[in-house]
């Protein structure tokens, strides 16, 4: 939407005057840049404020805690960018300032998110189908011990 009404152009710039460098960039207009950024600001805040209203939930919910960091890191990162970007003078630093940005953002989620996961399918699941006492300890449950040696003797067959 704000593409339609702040279109980009390719501009020239000479940076400095007295140097023989030429800059080809795309130009933005301020505000067709903050309506896309402030939209996403406004994620970022309503995912913050909820991911610490749910970082203390109980066991069900033992996820929020690693959103809750992904989603402060985010916050941290764009209040680093931000001005920086603004603030940057060269547009190729500009680029690179964005680009590693975005590298660095990905990369927390993906290892804030996916690698507990990952931790839990590969030695939480093996522990718990080893010694499935050790699985129900601490909550309520309903299986009986009929139950529970079955379980163990269709894992001995799988095995």
């Amino acid at each position: 939407m704000s593409e339609m009404l702040y279109p980009t152009s390719a501009l020239k710039r000479m940076p400095i005057e007295t140097q023989p460098y030429l800059e080809l960039y795309c130009h933005l207009e301020l505000f067709g840049l903050l309506i896309p950024l402030g939209f996403n600001l406004i994620l970022i805040l309503l995912c913050s404020y909820f991911g610490f209203r749910t970082r203390t939930l109980p066991d069900n919910f033992n996820e929020s805690k690693f959103i809750f960091f992904s989603v402060i890191s985010t916050t941290f990162l764009w209040v680093m960018f931000l001005p920086t970007y603004f603030t940057t003078f060269y547009a190729i630093y500009k680029t690179i300032l964005l680009a590693s940005s975005l590298v660095i953002n990905a990369r927390i989620t993906l290892v804030s998110l996916f690698v507990p996961k990952v931790f839990a399918v590969y030695f939480v699941a093996n522990s718990c189908a080893r010694n499935p006492s050790n699985a129900s300890e601490g909550r309520n449950t309903s299986v009986s011990t009929n139950q529970s040696s079955t379980f163990e003797f269709s894992m001995g067959n799988l095995q």
